[in-house]
């Protein structure tokens, strides 16, 4: 028999990643080449800062803003990884996010918080359609 859902440390965890993802994306504009990677990067980063809002507004009082973000640091990149490597893993990331989300959804369907989870979901398929769009489009190795 599965374990019952702890939300608070699922909420946590999702807070956490998206606080990682946008430390992620900071680091890779900081290293993209291209103009349109470094662009793609800054937006991501933004918005994943807007679904680590988000999720603290909606669970304010549930969620310790403090505790759940001490001490995340930017992971760290390879010198040696290539635009197309780190796209590969943000493409892996956001892939993740998008089916947890989407669980969660499933989960609390028909209260207040499906309708967040929903959102974040698909905010997550849109990131990873834009993240498959540039690797389409990266040269050649």
């Amino acid at each position: 028999m599965a374990e019952p859902l702890d939300l608070t440390k699922t909420l946590e965890k999702s807070v956490r990643d998206e606080e990682e993802s946008r430390l992620f994306y900071e680091a890779l504009a900081q290293r993209a080449e291209r103009p349109e990677t470094r662009a793609l990067a800054e937006s991501l980063a933004e918005e994943e800062a807007g679904h680590r809002e988000a999720l603290l507004r909606q669970f304010e009082g549930r969620i310790n803003r403090e505790r759940t973000l001490a001490n995340l640091a930017p992971r760290a990149i390879a010198s040696s990884a290539t635009p197309r490597e780190l796209l590969l893993w943000a493409l892996d990331k956001e892939r993740d996010s998008e089916v947890r989300y989407k669980f969660l959804a499933e989960q609390f369907g028909g209260t207040p918080h499906w309708v967040l989870f929903l959102q974040l979901s698909e905010g997550e398929r849109e990131h990873k359609n834009r993240i498959q769009g540039e690797l389409d489009r990266l040269p050649a190795v």
